[in-house]
């Protein structure tokens, strides 16, 4: 066939050609691949071909190569192995003379399929001749030819490790690569290429750098290199010298003049970042060479296996003055700047690292240095001085620095307070921290501070504390190594005069304003800290006085109220910082009798600071805090008993804080401390303790570095109560059983000297207890070994295969089992999947090693390898969370050896030919590594994975990029250490990199570094490793192939999430790459491309709501207002994208196409900039909103609709008001569907954004309404997708008047369009396009903010809507298809059906005449039930709740049909949401009934204490469950009291519950606020229930618990407005409830009149009115009397509350009605998404009719 035209075809834009084309490649690929192949080749070789066609036959062929997937790479391999020899060598031929093209694609290509085939070949001993192929073109004339020759070895030497390439094909490859460096070389690309390539192929090079004249060449051309008029290859060059000397620093004795010379011209005289790798190169010598002495010391001679050659030592005349010059190149910001790096610090830095190198000899160099510029006018030259003597400090012996010392000091000393130049003074503070560190203390000889110098150097650094932060801090640092210089002096300290004086000047820099920067107040204190820890007996009076200040301090931060996010931040900071202090001082002052006598005075006030500490949920905080009450405990002894009881909860708290793991294991710490301090004492906290500690053992949740103190702390706590430890024996003994069990297995050779210490003091001490039953014990104690497990970890190979032959005897041959588990014989079928059942169950170790082993075996068939994986994977991991929980936890009690195996088998399947097997593999290998990285276990992973980056089989490197992919989905950031982070992100970007010759690599590498750029916070922070990365992206983004470029946009986008505040570099770049991409690329590409404007519209939204006006410079987040600054050129090239509509796209329900998101962007940049994108977008609108081309009008309509939700009514009404009419005559008259679709969508947007009460100037009036609703109805007959959008424009035409009042102007059209959407139902064709559904929701709207003028026909309506539902119950004999259309017809009902009730049952009139149709209503709706339809049966059971809301005692009659679905209800935890809804309706008839439902209260009472128990039902529905306890009490009253026993301790288990998970992320804040109003109301109702009853006394002793929980919650201060309403009501009720009995309880707690106050003082009126309520009754305050409202859930008729739940709490108030009538309704105008229970986000623009927001 002729493939050219086929290739060309298989590109075009037509859909229908390029399938054609695809197919016949594909059958000429089945049918005859030798041919198809050789066809490729020839055709990408062929300079006469047509470069499109040449680039994708080089592209499909290098895909005939590689794979994505590791089984069918393996499979290409394979089939490339076989084709004929002569086939094979034709294709080489044919990519090896392509490297000759003319055209760049097509050489490109053909070096990545030259080293794909390598790749295959090479390993196998084929292809020998390829590198003599390659080395012949070096010689060729055409330098491009050259260039890309030596590109492709560069790929070579990438692709495969040296092993596999022998000796002389090295050494070829290598000559070949330094003669293209080589000077004469004149191509200036052929030379860089050369430098990069040798760069790479350095670690082949052993053998020829152990050759003199070898590595003479090498070197000399190298050197040359660094001397070429380029920059970048003079750089390539540099930084193969550093490369060489840290591989071959062994081998450079013959060149160190020379480099020398080369990197003394360059440091002088060079680029800054050629000049900095020539200091780095000086720099890695110094490593080596003090790696070696520090090794070796002086046992480092000319016979040593290790030799160093002393190249600094040699140099130091020479390279010390190079440096120094260096020094004299600041920059004038570079102080301010913390991650700041120049030639000036890197020359300091290399300076200090030569120091350390030679020692003394570095002094006489440098000291003329500082003398000649220490006093020059110029502060560069005084800068550089001091900071050359500070970074010799550290090398040279004091005895040769203390005399410079002693005559620099006093000059230094003046100059850290009179230099005019901040960067001298910051320099010499830090030159002083130095001096103090390494030259002054007791291990110095020779004192550099005397009392003389100790007064005047103490003046001046509390003085420099005075000035700019940075150098202030530097002056704390030195004072810090000053003070710890003194730490050993004795009881007399030199500072001893001065301590008063220090903390006060420390305490001074805390409170500066600026003490924020450059970490100063951090220094301040830590300064501090260590002045008061080295501070003598003399100043012990002194100490104790800071203990006041210090307290104080800490007082006023926990008195700060409404803090800000940041000012929260800092507070943090600061608290953790002073519980530190006040630690050091309690350590102090208790570490002597007499100190200890005197500061016992603090001790209550000090605890209870700590105690509000603790209450302020900051990790940080929290863990200085329990430091320093261990240190209290530990100071005070057995007095610290009397502080337990208030403190045991927060000691509870943190024991079960797994997630800030250093809290719990700080926490243990503390046990241990009062353990020891209170000894017996403990006793009473003993049960707490031991049980929570037990539950940190078992917990899987917990980081196993806390484990191994818990175990210690069970000693402790057996130390301190004795015998009274029998009753933990029980529960502790089989834990440290099953641990030393697991130690045995997984580290049984390794053992420490401090293990075996303990281990046989541990003998000893069973010896001595046990006494003369010891003997025999330990006489056996070899027998307690687990045999199986020794075996198989033998050495001996008899016995280790015996072991396994025995495990295969207790395991099954499943691949039987699991092809049979696959039959379309169901009872066949049936039995294989009951045996693998009962074999997981009876062994589960062999069952999952059984199915492991099936996966990696090759033999075995791919079906049952491929179930084997699906099983072994749902064996790890489930979508309940509880099931989840369970499998983990089964998980880590496998033994070690096993779960090593299932790794080991996992791993090897990423090597196979089976795509499936493959492809699974990866998926539960990260699975596992879910389980086991945030455990610290399998340390090992990722390491190994990274080494197959490097394995010449490119599926191999594709697999694993993709298993890393995974591997990022699974895992969270914190749990991957920065070095794997960057090694996984290194080998994704270079798998990217356009130099990766394999596609499937690239395409993979892009979407693993999409998952993986949630791990790239410090990459993304430094400057160099972000521009890298935005380099490759960008770089992707420009693929011949489309899916790379999709995949790298998409990478954009989300670095426009995630880095928003990194982009600004870039952001130029990127506008010019999007735009060119959206007008120019494929569809896929184009869309990603607008995505990124739409997510920093985002972004910028975010920012602007947040934080508004107050953006300034100096905030912590930063709007850059990109979207502003592009909007010029942006706004034109989106209103481009709005013209290339697709035909069908108003019909395909789930279109999306570049019309689409260019409209939805330009939406987002309207929320964004507001009024300012009108006048851009008003011309667009008006050029082409009458032409001829309905794509334009239908443009220009679109851009006018997206555009309304953004800038202010007062600019868009004017444009309204005219445009109006137009669009109404569009609506109708308009000859395109697709115009008049865009229009009612339009107007939708209009009614919803321009209109209603809060909008001033309406855009509907009596003369224009009329006509809007004629053509709004005229258009409903239209087709469906019109028809569809004129119902949302009617729904938000309707709720504009929710709030007109009694006569609302839609009433004389009221019955037209009732009937009209009822018509609408009718439609043949209202299942297209949502319309059905679109028409009811309407239709509910219309109902629900019509007047009471039309309730006449709101009555009629009923009985049209009761025939609707009968019909459908009525049918018979249908599909599943008509089956699922009925369903959803039956909710669709009930929920007008709800709606109508609602409206009908709100007055008493129109109650009464409803009433004749309740039978009728209720056994429909019981009729549905009997449909077991979830949706249906969650609408029939709102209907229902409303229903009884209705019909109030007279639903009782129902109550004995309808029970048995309200049960089932309960019980259907698998669609929670339906059991929510009951929950509600629980509610609902307990508010109607009252002590009618008394006789179903057992029923309901036991399930919902079922449903409460189980882990099974989602956490949503527990919250609600716990106000139905409320409702039901509430309704029964004293008839409660038998519940009492099961309710009270669950409502207190949850409140605790609640306790521990405050503070969390926010939606863990959320649905704990969610948790704690549940709890409320069901305190409330009880309350209430009880209120005037004789048995109130039985809640007495509930009471202290409930305050509690109240102290808690006011405490977090995370409570949302709903949580503190119900709250004070709960207190009010309370006191009100049990009258004189609550004084004493409610004076008790800690905070309810500050709650109270705080309620009071409250801006919501309704949580004031409760508070009001509240005070009155507890007697506090005497305000008027307030009439008796409900405050358990306070509000007004129509108030909705969130609950988060798929309900929604609507609030009833009835006056002086003592009876909480909250009731829990699905939102009638709303549309849930019943996973996440929250309305549907708004629709785009063929949505349909978007759910109005909740208010």
């Amino acid at each position: 066939m002729e493939v050219t035209q086929v290739l060309l075809s298989a590109q075009s834009v037509d859909s229908t050609v390029r399938k054609h084309a695809e197919d016949t490649l594909k059958q000429f690929q089945e049918q005859n691949l030798p041919g198809f192949l050789l066809s490729l080749s020839g055709e990408l070789a062929n300079e006469e071909k047509p470069v499109e066609s040449r680039k994708l036959a080089g592209l499909i062929l290098k895909n005939a190569l590689d794979a994505k997937e590791q089984h069918r790479k393996y499979e290409l391999v394979q089939r490339w192995f076989s084709l004929d020899v002569a086939v094979k060598s034709q294709i080489k031929a044919c990519l090896l003379q392509t490297l000759s093209s003319t055209a760049s694609d097509a050489r490109s290509t053909a070096s990545q399929v030259i080293a794909k085939v390598a790749g295959i070949e090479l390993p196998q001993k084929q292809w020998p001749e390829l590198i003599g192929s390659l080395l012949s073109n070096i010689h060729q004339v055409p330098p491009h030819v050259k260039q890309a020759t030596l590109e492709t070895l560069g790929y070579l030497c990438e692709e495969v490790v040296p092993d596999v390439v022998d000796q002389d094909q090295v050494n070829k490859i290598l000559t070949a690569v330094v003669q293209g460096m080589n000077a004469n070389e004149g191509n200036i690309e052929v030379r860089l290429s050369a430098t990069r390539a040798l760069y790479n192929a350095l670690g082949f090079a052993q053998a020829n750098f152990s050759n003199d004249m070898e590595r003479d060449y090498i070197m000399r051309v190298v050197c040359e290199a660094t001397l070429s008029p380029e920059v970048k290859i003079r750089q390539a060059a540099f930084e193969c010298l550093v490369s060489i000397g840290s591989l071959y620093y062994e081998k450079l004795a013959p060149y160190i003049q020379d480099i020398f010379n080369i990197t003394s011209k360059a440091v002088r005289g060079d680029e800054e970042p050629v000049a900095l790798q020539a200091i780095e190169f000086w720099s890695t010598i110094c490593d080596e060479e003090t790696d070696i002495l520090e090794e070796y010391g002086g046992d480092s001679t000319a016979d040593s296996d290790v030799l160093c050659h002393y190249f600094i030592k040699q140099a130091l005349p020479a390279l010390v003055p190079m440096l120094l010059e260096t020094l004299l190149k600041q920059e004038e910001d570079q102080d301010q700047d913390e991650g700041a790096w120049n030639l000036a610090m890197a020359g300091g830095t290399c300076l200090g690292l030569v120091a350390r190198t030679v020692g003394d000899d570095i002094v006489p160099l440098v000291m003329p240095f500082i003398e000649e510029n220490i006093m020059k006018a110029d502060w560069r030259q005084r800068e550089a001085a001091t900071y050359a003597f500070g970074s010799i400090i550290e090398g040279p012996s004091p005895d040769k620095l203390t005399p410079i010392v002693n005559v620099a000091l006093n000059f230094m000393l003046t100059a850290l307070t009179k230099d005019v130049s901040s960067h001298v003074k910051d320099t010499t503070a830090w030159t002083l921290g130095r001096i103090f560190e390494f030259l002054h203390g007791s291990a110095v000889d020779t004192p550099i501070i005397t009392p003389a110098s100790c007064h005047q150097i103490i003046t001046v650094l509390l003085q420099s504390m005075t000035d700019a932060p940075n150098v202030a801090e530097k002056a704390c640092g030195a004072l810090n190594w000053l003070a710890q210089g003194y730490e050993d002096v004795g009881t007399t300290s030199p500072l001893t005069p001065y301590f008063q004086e220090i903390v006060k000047s420390l305490l001074n820099v805390t409170h500066r304003e600026d003490a924020g920067e450059s970490r100063l107040r951090t220094a301040a204190y830590e300064t501090l800290n260590e002045v008061v820890r080295c501070s003598s007996d003399e100043t012990a009076h002194l100490v104790l006085e800071l203990v006041q200040v210090i307290m104080t301090e800490l007082h006023n931060t926990l008195e700060a109220q409404r803090l800000s996010s940041d000012e929260r931040e800092k507070q943090n900071e600061l608290q953790g910082l002073l519980c530190g202090c006040l630690q050091v001082i309690i350590q102090k002052l208790g570490a002597s009798e007499p100190t200890k006598y005197a500061f016992s005075q603090y001790t209550d006030q000090i605890m209870s600071l700590f105690l509000r500490v603790l209450d302020c949920r900051n990790a940080t905080v929290h863990e200085e805090a329990m430091l320093a009450i261990g240190a209290l405990a530990y100071a005070i002894g057995p007095n610290f008993a009397k502080y337990m009881p208030d403190f045991y909860k927060y000691l509870e708290m943190g024991l079960q804080n797994f997630e800030e793991y250093q809290v719990c294991a700080v926490t243990v710490g503390v046990v241990v401390d009062i353990c020891r301090a209170l000894e017996d004492k403990v006793l009473p906290y003993c049960d707490g303790i031991m049980t929570q500690l037990l539950k940190d053992l078992s917990s899987n949740l917990l980081h196993r570095s806390v484990k191994p103190p818990i175990f210690s702390c069970f000693g402790d706590i057996a130390l301190a109560i004795g015998e009274n430890f029998e009753k933990y024996l029980m529960y502790a003994m089989p834990m440290l059983q099953s641990a030393a069990e697991c130690c045995r297995v997984i580290c049984s050779y390794i053992r420490d000297d401090v293990v075996m210490k303990t281990a046989i003091g541990v003998l000893g001490d069973l010896a001595d207890t046990l006494g003369s039953n010891a003997g025999s014990l330990i006489q056996q104690s070899l027998s307690s070994k687990d045999f199986l497990n020794e075996c198989l970890s033998s050495d001996d190979h008899l016995i280790k295969e015996s072991a396994e032959w025995a495990r295969e005897n207790l395991t099954m041959e499943v691949t039987q089992v699991l092809l049979s588990a696959q039959s379309v014989d169901s009872t066949v079928r049936k039995h294989a999947e009951d045996n693998l059942k009962q074999f997981q169950e009876q062994n589960l170790s062999g069952f999952l090693l059984s199915l492991s082993g099936e996966l990696a075996n090759e033999e075995k068939p791919v079906e049952s390898r491929k179930l084997a994986g699906l099983i072994l994977k749902n064996a790890l991991d489930a979508k309940e969370q509880h099931r989840k929980y369970e499998l983990v936890q089964r998980w880590f009690s496998l033994d070690v050896a096993v779960k090593s195996q299932i790794k080991a088998c996992l791993l090897q399947t990423l090597s196979s030919t089976a795509s499936d097997a493959r492809s699974t593999a990866s998926q539960v290998i990260a699975k596992v590594a879910g389980i086991e990285l945030p455990q610290k276990q399998w340390p090992e992973l990722i390491g190994s994975l990274l080494s197959n980056i490097h394995q010449v089989p490119s599926h191999v490197k594709q697999a694993t990029l993709e298993t890393l992919g995974y591997l990022c989905e699974e895992v969270v950031p914190d749990v991957v250490d920065q070095d794997h982070v960057n090694k996984i992100l290194t080998a994704v970007v270079q798998g990217m990199n356009a130099n990766e010759g394999n596609i499937e690599v690239r395409l993979s590498a892009t979407r693993a570094l999409y998952n993986a750029l949630g791990f790239a916070q410090a990459n993304f922070s430094n400057d160099m490793e972000r521009d890298y990365i935005m380099r490759v992206v960008c770089e992707a983004t420009l693929s011949p192939e489309v899916k790379i470029r999709q995949a790298a946009f998409e990478c954009l986008v989300s670095i426009g999430s995630i880095y928003y505040e990194k982009l600004a570099p870039y952001i130029q770049d990127i506008f010019n790459i999007t735009s060119k991409a959206v007008r120019e690329d494929e569809e896929p590409v184009a869309l990603q491309a607008i995505e990124f404007w739409s997510s920093i519209c985002d972004e910028e939204t975010d920012i602007l709501d947040e934080y508004g006006g107050d953006l300034t410079a100096d905030s912590d987040v930063l709007c850059y207002y990109f979207i502003k600054q592009a909007l010029p050129a942006l706004v034109p090239m989106l209103l481009e994208t709005l013209l290339k509509q697709e035909e069908d796209q108003d019909q395909d329900e789930g279109a999306w196409n570049l019309a689409m998101a260019g409209g939805t962007c330009l939406g987002l940049v309207a929320r964004t900039v507001g009024d300012d994108i009108v006048p851009l977008v008003m011309p667009f609108i008006e050029e082409n909103i009458m032409k001829a081309d309905w794509r334009q009008r239908e443009a220009a309509t679109y851009a006018f609709g997206s555009i309304i939700e953004g800038p202010s009514p007062d600019k868009l009404t004017p444009i309204v008001n005219v445009a109006l009419n137009f669009m109404l005559t569009a609506l109708t008259k308009d000859v395109s569907s697709h115009v008049k679709d865009t229009t009612a969508w339009t107007l939708g947007r209009i009614f919803e954004f321009l209109h209603g009460s809060a909008v001033d100037t309406p855009i509907i009036t009596p003369a224009n309404c009329q006509p809007i609703i004629t053509v709004l109805l005229q258009s409903m007959t239209d087709a469906p997708n019109v028809a569809e959008k004129a119902c949302g424009a009617l729904y938000w035409l309707a709720q504009g008047y929710e709030d007109v009042g009694t006569t609302s102007p839609l009433t004389p059209y009221f019955q037209e369009i009732v009937k009209s959407l009822l018509n609408v139902t009718h439609r043949e064709d209202a299942g297209e396009s949502r319309l059905r559904t679109a028409a009811y929701e309407t239709l509910n709207e219309v109902v629900r903010c019509s007047s009471d003028e039309t309730a006449h026909l709101v009555l009629e309506l009923v009985q049209v809507i009761m025939t609707e539902l009968h019909n459908t119950l009525e049918a018979q004999r249908l599909s599943s298809d008509e089956r699922e259309k009925q369903n959803e017809l039956q909710g669709l009902l009930c929920g007008c059906l709800q709606v109508i009730i609602q409206k009908l049952g709100a007055s008493e009139p129109t109650k009464y005449a409803f009433s004749q149709y309740t039978d009728q209503i209720m056994n429909l709706f019981l009729r549905v039930f009997a449909f077991r339809n979830a949706t249906a049966q969650e609408e029939a059971m709102l209907a229902i709740g409303a229903l009884a809301y209705a019909t109030g005692p007279n639903f009782a009659k129902y109550m004995p049909d309808f029970y048995k679905y309200l049960e089932m209800g309960l019980q259907n935890f698998e669609e929670y949401q339906v059991c929510a809804v009951t929950v509600g309706v629980v509610g609902d008839i307990c508010r109607a009934l009252e002590d009618k439902v008394l006789p179903y209260c057992d029923g309901i009472m036991t399930q919902l204490l079922k449903d409460l128990s189980s882990n099974q039902l989602h956490r949503s529905v527990k919250p609600p469950i716990f106000s139905c306890f409320g409702d039901i009490a509430l309704a029964i009253g004293e008839n409660f009291e038998k519940y009492l026993m099961y309710a009270m301790p669950m409502l207190q288990s949850a409140a605790e519950l609640s306790a521990r998970t405050s503070g969390a992320d926010d939606e863990m804040t959320e649905y704990t606020n969610l948790l704690r109003n549940g709890i409320l109301e069901a305190y409330s109702g009880i309350f209430q229930g009880f209120k005037n009853s004789p048995k109130t006394q039985l809640l007495i002793p509930f009471a202290p618990h409930i305050l509690q929980f109240l102290d808690s919650i006011y405490m977090e201060k995370d409570m949302d407005d709903i949580v503190m309403k119900t709250a004070i009501g709960v207190l009010g009720d309370l006191a009100d409830t049990l009258g004189s009995n609550a004084g004493s309880l409610i004076q008790q707690s800690l905070s309810s009149k500050d709650f109270l106050n705080e309620c009071l003082s409250s801006d919501d009126h309704l949580i004031k009115e409760s508070a009001e309520w509240a005070s009155n009754h507890m007697g506090w305050f005497h305000p008027s009397e307030l009439g008796r409202i409900s405050f358990a859930s306070l509000g007004f008729i129509g108030i909705i509350e969130s609950s988060g739940i798929g309900v929604r709490h609507v609030t009833l108030l009835q006056k002086g009605s003592v009876k909480e009538n909250s009731r829990k309704l699905l939102g009638v105008n709303g549309l849930f998404d019943y996973d996440y229970a929250v309305p549907n986000p708004k629709h785009g623009k063929k949505g349909g009719t978007k759910t109005p927001p909740l208010s």
